[in-house]
C-alpha cells in the first residue's frame, strides 16, 4: 500500500495531476495514462525551442524548460522524504545523500558537456539544455525505482 502512495506522490509530481486522482485506492485508466508521458525518451521531453527565432529566445526557452524540470525535481523529492518520513525512515538520509550526489555528478557533467562553448553567447542555452536533460533523466530514474519490485 506504501508502495502505491509513493508512487502516486511522484507522479502527481512528475505530470502536475490534482489531489482527486489519488482518491481510488487503485490506480484507473486516466491515472495510468499519465505515466505514458514519461515513457518517451528523455530527449522528446526536453523543451521545444525550435520555435526561438533569436539566441535570446533561445536561452529564455532553455531556461524555462530547466526551471520546470528544476520544479517537477523539487516536488518529487519532497513527495518522497514525505513518505520516507512515514514509511520508510531508513531510506531518507539514503536518498538524501544519493541526490546531493547526484546533483554533484549532474553539475559536473554539465560542466564537462558545455565546455567549448563556455564564454560563448550560445553556452546559457546549452548549459541549460544540459541540466534540463538531466534532471528529466533522474526523474525517470526515480520513477523506475518505484515500478522495481
Amino acid at each position: 500500500m506504501i508502495r502505491f502512495f509513493l508512487r502516486a506522490l511522484v507522479l502527481l509530481a512528475l505530470t502536475g495531476l490534482n489531489a482527486c486522482a489519488l482518491a481510488s485506492p487503485e490506480p484507473d485508466a486516466s491515472f495510468a495514462s499519465a505515466f505514458e508521458g514519461f515513457r518517451e525518451s528523455i530527449e522528446d521531453r526536453v523543451a521545444d525551442c525550435f520555435d526561438a527565432q533569436t539566441l535570446p529566445d533561445m536561452n529564455q526557452c532553455r531556461k524555462e524548460g530547466k526551471r520546470r524540470a528544476q520544479t517537477y525535481m523539487r516536488e518529487a523529492e519532497a513527495s518522497l522524504k514525505t513518505n520516507f518520513k512515514v514509511g520508510e525512515p531508513k531510506l531518507l538520509p539514503l536518498f538524501e545523500r544519493a541526490q546531493r550526489a547526484w546533483l554533484e555528478q549532474a553539475k559536473a557533467e554539465c560542466e564537462y558537456e558545455t565546455y567549448y562553448s563556455l564564454g560563448t553567447e550560445a553556452y546559457d542555452a546549452e548549459m541549460s539544455l544540459c541540466r534540463e536533460r538531466q534532471y528529466l533523466s533522474r526523474l525517470a530514474y526515480l520513477r523506475s525505482q518505484l515500478d522495481a519490485p
